[in-house]
């Protein structure tokens, strides 16, 4: 099995490759870091939209908790005229709701644990993505090593090769023709 090799054969034409990979490298690189902070700045905005969320909830249980025990200790007051189920009904909603808002405050720090790591991942990126002069480094060597390798190579090789070409060319067309020509006479 034969495998295709790389034109190292010549310098000018490794320099070229080698500028033309530089070149690919910085473009796909520079393209994985924008995707890669898009993905971070988009899960930051979700993770502030969650948070808003369950602070919201929480605040809502808050109220809800309080008007619980308000009804409770007015009940305990006149706790002569009020049936005990409903006293412990009272009781187990409020063990029930404090329990759902420790769950949510639990949910709340995981969460803000979260958005912090990828505030931090985020800010790394974008550290690399605001490094455009290295991008911008990689393009332009790439770029001037591609182009000189290609025209060294054209005018140290290749023209000289595509005129003994040619040469051989002419050659064989004019054999052509004398073979023509001694054809025609017989």
């Amino acid at each position: 099995m034969n495998f295709p090799s790389l034109p190292t054969d010549n310098l000018y034409k490794f320099i070229s490759i080698f500028g033309l990979t530089i070149l690919v490298f910085s473009q796909i690189w520079k393209f994985q870091v924008d995707k890669e902070a898009f993905r971070l700045g988009s899960s930051i905005i979700s993770d502030e939209a969650e948070l808003s969320i369950i602070k919201s909830d929480m605040i809502s249980t808050d109220s809800f908790i309080e008007k619980r025990k308000r009804i409770y200790q007015r009940e305990e007051k006149d706790s002569i005229s009020v049936d005990s189920t409903f006293l412990n009904k009272l009781l187990e909603d409020k063990k029930r709701l404090e329990y759902e808002k420790a769950e949510l405050a639990n949910k709340y720090n995981e969460k803000v644990t979260e958005a912090n790591r990828n505030l931090e991942d985020f800010s790394g990126w974008m550290k690399l993505t605001n490094r455009g002069w290295l991008f911008i480094v990689m393009n332009l060597t790439g770029t001037i090593l591609f182009f000189s390798g290609m025209i060294f190579w054209y005018f140290k090789y290749q023209r000289y090769m595509d005129a003994e070409k040619k040469l051989e060319g002419d050659k064989f067309l004019k054999k052509l023709k004398r073979q023509n020509k001694t054809d025609d006479k017989k």
